[in-house]
């Protein structure tokens, strides 16, 4: 999903710059709750994978009810 088709539905997000330009970015207005309206799917932390990689892969949907297409046995 492109952001800059979806910031448009989140109040207090703001596109800053020309569509398509590499200096264009998100202003966020200081607000006490900010609701991007997704559900969390899953993570990957990247240190677990290989010492020398850091951070952590977040996935997110912004389907109501997600079911994944795979099973846990």
């Amino acid at each position: 999903m492109k952001i800059w088709n979806y910031y448009k539905r989140i109040k207090g997000l703001k596109a800053v710059g020309k569509y398509n330009d590499s200096k264009q970015y998100l202003e966020i207005r200081k607000q006490p709750k900010l609701d991007f309206k997704l559900q969390f799917v899953s993570a990957i932390d990247y240190n677990f994978i290989w010492k020398g990689w850091a951070g952590v892969k977040s996935i997110y949907t912004t389907q109501k009810k997600f079911k994944p297409r795979w099973k846990f046995n």
